[in-house]
C-alpha cells in the first residue's frame, strides 16, 4: 500500500499548526495509521511539548503501536488537558502503555477511551494509575467490554481516587456483581458526582445495592441506570423510592428505565422538592397525565 499521500497530508497539517499556533489537535480520518503517528505526529508533538492542551484522535486505524508512541508524548507533556482516543483499533497493550503515562501526569483532566477493546489485565493497570493520578476529573469507558472482574478493579480505584468527579461506564456488562463493587465504592468515595451505568445488565439485586449505597453517600449527584436491567419490578423501583424518602441525597438525578412502576417512583419524587428530577420526555408525559388525573379527582 502506498503511504506517500498520507505522509504529505501530515506534512501539510504540521506546517499549518506551526503557522496558526493551534493548541488543540483533532484527527478523525480513516487514512491515519500507526506509522503516521510514529514517524510524523509524535515527533512533532515532542518538539512542541508545551503547545498542545488537547488531542482528539478518533475513528482512525491506529492500534497499539500508535498509542504506545503517543503515550511517550503524554508522559512528558506539560499542558495537555484533554485526550480522546475513542473508537480506534487499540487493545490491552495500548491501554497499559497509556495507563503508565498518566500515572504521574500532572495536567490531564479528561480522557475518552470509548469503543475500544481491553481486557482484565489492562483494566487492573488502569485502576492502579487512577489510584496514583491526582488531576483526572472525567473518564469515559463507554462500550469497552468491561465485565465483572474489570469492574471490581475500577471500583476499587474509586475508593482511593480523590479527583474523579465523572465516570462513564455505559454499554458494558458489569452485571449485579459489578454494581455491588461500585456500590461499595460509593459508600467510601466522597468526590464522584456522576456515575453512568446505563445498559450494564444490572438486575434488581444490583439496583438494591446501589440504592443502599446512596443512603450513605451524600455527594453523588447523578446516577444513570436506564435500561440496565430487563423486566424490572417494584423491588428495584421501590428501593430507590425509599432512598429518596429518607431524604439523605440532595438534588440527585436518578435516571431509571421505563418500568410499570415508574409512575409510583415519579409520584414519590413529586412529593419531595429536595431533588432535581432529570427524566426523558416520555416519562414527563406520564407525569403530566398523572397530575391531570389527580386534579380531576380532587375537583370531583
Amino acid at each position: 500500500m502506498d503511504r506517500q499521500p498520507v505522509y504529505q497530508f501530515f506534512g501539510c497539517a504540521f506546517r499549518l499548526i506551526q503557522v496558526w499556533n493551534l493548541i488543540h489537535l483533532v484527527l478523525q480520518d480513516k487514512s491515519i495509521w500507526d506509522q503516521d503517528l510514529v514517524d510524523y505526529l509524535v515527533p512533532f508533538l515532542k518538539q512542541n511539548v508545551e503547545t498542545f492542551t488537547g488531542i482528539c484522535i478518533e475513528d482512525t486505524f491506529i492500534s497499539n503501536e500508535g498509542v504506545k508512541a503517543l503515550s511517550e508524548f503524554i508522559l512528558i507533556s506539560k499542558n495537555l488537558i484533554t485526550l480522546s482516543l475513542a473508537r480506534n483499533k487499540f487493545g490491552p497493550s495500548g491501554l497499559i502503555a497509556l495507563a503508565h503515562s498518566i500515572t504521574n501526569n500532572k495536567s490531564l483532566t479528561e480522557i475518552d477511551l470509548d469503543g475500544n477493546k481491553f481486557n482484565y489485565k489492562s483494566y487492573r493497570v488502569l485502576a492502579l494509575a487512577l489510584r496514583m493520578n491526582c488531576t483526572l476529573t472525567r473518564l469515559s469507558l463507554n462500550q469497552n467490554n468491561i465485565c465483572e472482574s474489570a469492574a471490581k478493579a475500577l471500583a476499587s480505584a474509586l475508593k482511593v481516587n480523590k479527583t474523579l468527579i465523572e465516570f462513564n461506564l455505559s454499554f458494558n456488562n458489569i452485571g449485579d456483581e459489578g454494581a455491588k463493587y461500585f456500590a461499595d465504592a460509593l459508600k467510601i468515595n466522597t468526590n464522584l458526582l456522576t456515575l453512568n451505568l446505563m445498559f450494564n445488565n444490572i438486575s434488581n439485586v444490583g439496583c438494591k445495592a446501589l440504592s443502599d449505597a446512596l443512603l450513605i453517600n451524600k455527594t453523588l449527584k447523578t446516577l444513570f441506570i436506564q435500561n440496565s436491567w430487563s423486566g424490572a419490578s417494584s423491588i428495584a423501583t421501590g428501593a430507590f423510592m425509599e432512598c429518596m424518602k429518607i431524604n439523605v441525597i440532595r438534588q440527585t438525578d436518578i435516571l431509571l428505565s421505563e418500568t410499570k412502576d415508574r409512575n409510583m417512583y415519579i409520584s414519590t419524587l413529586l412529593c419531595n422538592d429536595e431533588f432535581t428530577v432529570n427524566l426523558p420526555m416520555y416519562v414527563m408525559d406520564y407525569i403530566y397525565s398523572m397530575l391531570y388525573f389527580v386534579d380531576r379527582i380532587v375537583h370531583i
